[in-house]
């Protein structure tokens, strides 16, 4: 269609939305222009919304959209112009948000029982999982499987802390998820965070209690002692080893951690770490004294 469009329909204009670089051929590539879309401002986004309740290619500038719709939209996407596009649909169907035509403006639907603005914060998280889990079912298993590998990681993490997951494919799995879709930022070689916390929050309400302790070990038995970061006393292991309901080596992480903390004169974080070695303990097999 470029190639064609090139020698026979000079004038037309093709638009391509990717989330990757397109492959533009070389003959093309003089007479393309990428345009990146980056986070919208808050102000920006009362004319975002006001654009999907439009007609394409007719925008009413009269039309006015509340403070209160914009203020949750933006609490929940963060600017993000493609999930906004798609948080502003999906309320439109659930009737959460309309246009008030008596008044050509985008309002929260009044009907809707108790305080609309708090009824919409607490909606849009909760049943956008669902809109989310849509796209991310269609995935191949031993790719949700690394999806749900790294949201156990947590929010953002280092794969070479991890060296036994590489051989189990997980990075292979990894990579092949970043090329599709996109849901990671690759921060540098070994950091990798997930871009938007919603996705993270879809897939981590799909993993059941069993498979999360069963996770939670494969990442504890994975921690690589060579590490040159890996050193007695990391609360991130322990936690891993907690989740995993791994008592006794998340107790002596914890433990190591909280005098970690104390030595660097950090008394409420190794308070924190010391009731959390204190939980573990309660735990153990035996509950030895607390003392």
């Amino acid at each position: 269609l470029l190639v064609s469009a090139r020698s026979q329909c000079p004038q037309m204009l093709l638009i391509s939305i990717a989330r990757n670089e397109l492959d533009i051929p070389k003959s093309l590539f003089a007479m393309t222009v990428p345009i990146h879309l980056n986070k919208m401002q808050k102000s920006d986004m009362k004319s975002f919304i006001r654009s999907l309740f439009c007609e394409p290619g007719m925008i009413d500038k009269n039309m006015r959209v509340d403070g209160d719709v914009a203020d949750c939209i933006y609490e929940c996407t963060k600017g993000c112009p493609l999930f906004t596009e798609r948080v502003v649909f999906w309320a439109m169907r659930k009737k959460i948000i309309e246009l008030d035509e008596s008044r050509n403006r985008v309002v929260i639907n009044s009907t809707l029982n108790g305080d609309p603005i708090g009824r919409l914060r607490g909606l849009l998280p909760a049943q956008l999982n669902e809109e989310i889990l849509e796209v991310l079912n269609n995935l191949p298993h031993q790719e949700m499987d690394a999806l749900k590998v790294a949201c156990c990681l947590g929010t953002m993490f280092r794969i070479e802390r991890f060296e036994a997951l590489k051989y189990e494919g997980f990075y292979e799995s990894l990579l092949a998820v970043i090329a599709s879709h996109g849901i990671f930022d690759k921060i540098d070689v070994e950091h990798y965070k997930w871009k938007h916390i919603a996705v993270f929050e879809a897939v981590e309400s799909i993993i059941i209690s069993n498979e999360r302790i069963e996770i939670h070990g494969r990442i504890a038995d994975a921690l690589n002692p060579l590490t040159v970061d890996h050193v007695e006393g990391d609360a991130q292991f322990a936690r891993h080893y907690s989740m995993a309901e791994r008592w006794k080596e998340a107790y002596s992480q914890y433990m190591e951690a909280g005098k970690k903390a104390e030595r660097n004169l950090d008394f409420l974080g190794a308070l924190s770490l010391y009731k959390q070695a204190e939980s573990c303990l309660k735990q153990m097999e035996g509950q030895p004294s607390l003392e």
